[in-house]
């Protein structure tokens, strides 16, 4: 992005060896292992073998780009960067593991061995200064490796030259002629354009790039940037959108190395640079708050990058069953480059398979830091020094993951004599001697913890993160106890031996703050602690992620360089957990009969009373596959109940760690498996009842019971197929499979739905509703219900009161049970309000949607209605300016009007019309002139002075309704560049594609909005302004007044 054009952007809007390392861990055994354990060794293992050919091969290559924690930053708003800055970096990760670069060719910023890369920021000069003035490579910190231009599919940067934004394979000369130069200085590796959005540009230029003589073996690597507006709401999860688009993204460019390294044109790309990442606000108008840019980093670059090279299977196979990835097209050698053709594409069958390679690929990641408090990874400001909360979880990620450690080992060429180096820190009031007996023998082993300070002992009870958890005075319980479990990397995973609760310290906050115990599978690698000894058995508890360091005062927290302390009870360490109350803890427990309230923590059978049949989950398979009912069992048979806060139940496999869910909106065996613990969602929550001598199964959310009648499925009703018996595993040779005789009536959710009125009518147009096509327009607002078809789910969905285009137009649908489905007239968008939510949280607008998209529409009286989501029962409303839906809302928030839609497109007469078009808020008129071009010559200003030829354009309407609007006296037409936002290209040109197609939108009174057939941007001229400053087109419901338009015939 480059941070001269950071606002204009907000408003728009060793490979190899890495590689290895992650493909050891990512097939054979350790797919089939369960959490921990054999899979923790697996990991460990392919990390030694990393670090060891990374260590190896580092002494023998002349390459010096083997850094993976990289920087992008420069001393702008404010931040003071400096050396000290810097120096704070490397006192984490290290010199040997660190890069930086600042869209420049030199900086005065050094540390020793720290790498600078310089940049060629466009064709022939960076800010001016020619290429031929790139320092000399390996000196005064610079290595061998030099950036290339900077995004030139993009306005706001090296694409600011029109040419070079549209035709990419016009400048793969220029590029060879540029990276020649600095080839003479001595560099020896090249990163590609780095693109900031358009992987097809990309593709453009390396499929010229490839007949250009001395061109491919200029292209080391190929980079790109990613910049989120959703990292407020993002997970790590295959059911987030904005978390599929990035493995898409990222997929794209690997697509693209493998494609042209397969070619053998002479490309030897080596891999992947993500030169840029960070996080907006949601409407892109500035930087996000750091705690956003925290959860990004702890959710796609720990949880997701760091964990798939670090060999996490967990994560691996949830990328590999994760639908949807979608790359972008479509292939270069299949046509010609052009603006905003660049569409998602199906990914294929192998999409998830072929993200894991592509992140395996990636060779480095460089954070956007400039902002202090926002996206800045140091306090930043006059006086400012010292890492910020972001710095310090990123460079301790980055640490963490494949930084100065694991390039600065040297062992031997055998693997196994290679040695994980002991985590370091910053904290200057650690202890460092070596590590003391307590330390080593704390591995698998199960201890209590107390305070130096204030003697109490750290505890969590059976609820769960930060609830029931704290300190107290010590009492034996079996709470207090914490099983220590050393992972790949050296830290330990802490779990409380009678809940399974992981203590954990999230970044970007301090005390009390988010310090806690949480179900083991959805902490992440704030999970993970650095164990400091400080003698006398006594050590520090440091967080990974967050450099927070836990305490007790009185309050447990967690808050970085503190002093805090704790006693490791030596004899209380056992080899296992003390006993805990089990449904299977005994023989004599194992016999007697389990109920709902004794299986907590008990590992039963699932035995279906009528079909004799054993539930399992295949270890080696996930999901919908490796699952059903079998008649013999065996370890695969065997389920694990834990209790959840709210009476439900989540049941893993005990071999697989798979949980068991049914999902929402289906039925009998659609949707229903056992999928990965961490990514099974709140349709693994399952409520257990008794029913006679067995037991029903239904699901918490979907309200489906499970049953087995020839195959597994769950359905509403399952009948006398839906009873279950559950046996301890150990009572296999006493078992019985006589169906129970009582008669049982299986629980349903408690949930009741009111039967509504159903006005079929709209007494303002005598319109039935099903079919009808209307505006939804809030009674308390007057907002209009909205969602561009350029969006999904909640992203780009909301109200406005300007809300006019055929985003704001909803089909009403009635279904055969009376229920409508309310859905975009444009992009087939569904209305929706999830279950088990509030307020704003899962509602919006997507496709395809379940049975969470099924509505009543009940008259209020009048023409006014509400709208209740049958599932959920939320109703729609508007919370400020927001949309939102709960349970039981009334008043005029919860109120709507269906107002017929009879705006779908202007007067047919216009065709053919010699117009003027004149704002209706500015009075400014559209004016074009001769002998010009795109920008030039072109804007609005005040009516009184656009007089004539220039300021008449004539109406064309095309097949498919839009018009083309073209000022005859210039031949030059009306256009919105689909690639650009707001006041970026705009203009008339000479030559115009589809870009030049427009949607005329009534307003009434002849004024129109004047919204782009193809990008939906709407033309607007803002008050105050003249020629073609405050000219645009933006996104629609964020444009007022000035976004209409009047359209009066030119006198003849």
């Amino acid at each position: 992005m480059g941070p001269a054009a950071v606002a204009r952007a907000a408003a728009v809007g060793g490979a190899t060896l890495l590689a290895l390392a992650a493909s050891s861990t990512s097939s054979g055994p350790a797919a089939s292992c369960s959490r921990g354990g054999a899979c923790e060794v697996a990991k460990e293992t392919a990390l030694i073998q990393f670090r060891h050919i990374t260590a190896r091969n580092a002494k023998r290559s002349t390459s010096t780009f083997n850094r993976f924690c990289g920087i992008a930053v420069n001393r702008e708003n404010g931040n003071e960067y400096d050396t000290k800055d810097l120096e704070s970096a490397v006192n984490i990760v290290g010199v040997e593991g660190l890069w930086h670069y600042n869209w420049r060719m030199s900086t005065d910023v050094h540390v020793p061995g720290v790498l600078f890369v310089p940049m060629i920021k466009e064709p022939g000069h960076t800010l001016g200064v020619s290429v031929s003035e790139l320092p000399t490579a390996n000196e005064n910190g610079v290595g061998t490796v030099v950036k290339g231009w900077n995004e030139p599919d993009d306005p706001g940067q090296a694409g600011h030259d029109y040419k070079l934004r549209s035709g990419p394979e016009a400048f793969a000369q220029k590029w060879t002629d540029d990276m020649n130069v600095a080839a003479s200085k001595g560099y020896t590796e090249f990163i590609g354009p780095a693109m900031a959005h358009d992987v097809c540009w990309l593709d453009h230029f390396l499929k010229a790039c490839e007949t250009t003589a001395g061109c491919p073996e200029k292209v080391t690597y190929l980079a790109f940037h990613r910049y989120r507006n959703d990292c407020d709401s993002y997970k790590a999860s295959p059911d987030n959108i904005g978390w599929r688009s990035d493995l898409g993204y990222i997929l794209s460019y690997y697509r693209l190395m493998e494609k042209y390294n397969r070619r053998n044109t002479g490309f030897q790309i080596r891999g992947l640079v993500w030169d840029e990442i960070g996080c907006f606000e949601n409407d892109y108008s500035t930087f996000a708050a750091e705690q956003d840019q925290l959860k990004y980093i702890n959710e796609w670059y720990v949880k997701t990058l760091l964990a798939v090279k670090a060999g996490d299977e967990v994560i691996s196979a949830a990328i590999r069953s994760t639908p949807w990835i979608m790359p972008v097209g479509p292939d270069a050698h299949a046509g010609e480059y052009a603006l905003g053709k660049c569409k998602a594409i199906d990914g294929g069958a192998n999409a998830g398979e072929e993200a894991l390679q592509a992140i395996r690929s990636l060779v480095s990641v460089a954070w956007f830091s400039i902002s202090p408090a926002l996206n800045h990874l140091w306090i930043g400001g006059e006086g400012g020094d010292g890492l910020s909360s972001l710095g310090k979880a990123y460079f301790n990620a980055c640490k963490g993951g494949f930084g100065a450690s694991d390039v600065s080992v040297a062992p031997s060429e055998t693997p196994s004599e290679a040695i994980i180096d002991e985590p370091v820190s910053s904290e200057p009031t650690l202890v460092t001697e070596a590590p003391s007996d307590v330390v080593t023998e704390l591995d698998g082993k199960t201890v209590r913890l107390v305070s130096a300070e204030t003697g109490r002992e750290l505890y969590a009870n059976e609820l769960n993160w930060g609830a029931g958890f704290g300190g107290r005075t010590p009492t034996g319980d079996e709470s207090g106890f914490w099983k220590f479990t050393r992972v790949a990397t050296g830290a330990f995973r802490i779990v409380n031996a009678a809940h399974e609760r992981t203590l954990y310290a999230a970044p970007g906050y301090t005390g009390a703050e988010r310090v806690g115990a949480g179900t083991p599978s959805y902490v992440g690698w704030d999970g993970n602690w650095t164990v400091y000894p400080q003698g006398d058995s006594k050590i520090k508890l440091v967080n990974v992620v967050s450099d927070r360091t836990l305490y007790d005062d009185g309050t447990v927290g967690a808050t970085a360089n503190h002093a805090g302390m704790w006693i490791v009870q030596v004899s209380a360490v056992t080899t296992t957990p003390p006993a805990t109350t089990s449904a299977a803890a005994s023989t004599s427990e194992a016999s007697s009969a389990p109920t709902p309230e004794t299986l907590d923590g008990g590992v039963f059978w699932i035995h279906n009373a009528q079909s004799g049949r054993y539930l399992y989950a295949d270890p080696a398979q996930n999901w919908f596959r490796g699952f059903g009912a079998r008649d013999t069992p065996d370890s695969s048979c065997a389920w694990k109940f834990i209790r959840r806060s709210d009476g439900s139940f989540r049941i893993l496999n005990n071999a697989s760690d798979r949980t068991l869910y049914a999902a929402t909106g289906y039925t009998a065996d659609e949707r229903i498996g056992a999928g990965t613990s961490s990514y099974v969602g709140s349709d693994g929550n399952w409520n257990v009842e008794q029913s006679g001598a067995g037991f029903t199964f239904m699901n918490a959310r979907s309200a489906r019971g499970l049953y087995d009648n020839k195959y597994v499925g769950a359905n509403h009703e399952p009948s006398s197929a839906g009873i279950w018996n559950l046996v301890p595993p150990s009572d296999m040779t006493t078992t019985t499979t006589t169906t129970p005789t009582t008669t049982t009536t299986v629980a349903t959710t408690s949930t009741t739905t009111t039967t509504m009125s159903v006005t079929t009518v709209l007494p303002s147009s005598g319109l039935t509703l099903d079919g009808a096509v209307v505006r939804i327009v809030n009674a308390a607002t007057n907002a209009r219900l909205f969602a561009l078809a350029t969006g999904n789910w909640h992203f780009d969905f909301g109200a406005a009161v300007n809300a006019a285009d055929e985003s704001a137009s909803w089909k009403l649908t009635k279904q055969a049970d009376g229920t409508y489905r309310i859905a975009t007239v444009d992009a087939g968008r569904e209305l929706y309000a999830a279950p088990g939510n509030v307020g704003t949280a899962s509602v919006g607008a997507g496709n395809p949607v379940g049975t969470d998209g099924a509505w009543q529409i009940e008259s209020l009286g009048g023409d006014h209605y509400r709208l209740t989501n049958v599932e959920s029962t939320r109703r729609l409303k508007i919370d400020g300016t927001a949309v939102a839906a709960d349970i039981g809302a009334t008043g005029d928030e919860a109120a709507w009007l269906l107002e017929p839609d009879v705006t779908d497109t202007p007067p047919v007469s216009l065709d053919g019309a010699l117009v003027t078009i004149t704002n209706v808020a500015s009075s400014r008129r559209l004016f074009a002139r001769p002998d010009s071009d795109l920008t030039s010559a072109f804007g609005a200003n005040p009516a009184t002075e656009v007089l004539g030829p220039e300021g008449e354009w004539k109406l064309t309407r095309q097949a498919d309704g839009s018009y083309r609007i073209v000022n005859p006296a210039s031949d030059r037409s009306l256009y919105a560049d689909s690639t650009m936002m707001w006041n970026d290209g705009v203009g008339a040109g000479l030559t115009v594609a589809l870009d030049g197609d427009w949607s005329l939108v009534d307003q009434g009174g002849s004024r129109y909005r004047l919204v782009g057939q193809h990008n939906s941007r709407t033309l607007y001229a803002q008050v105050g302004k003249t020629g073609i400053d405050g000219v645009g087109a933006g996104v629609n419901n964020f444009i007022g007044d000035d976004g209409i338009w009047a359209i009066a015939p030119v006198a003849i």
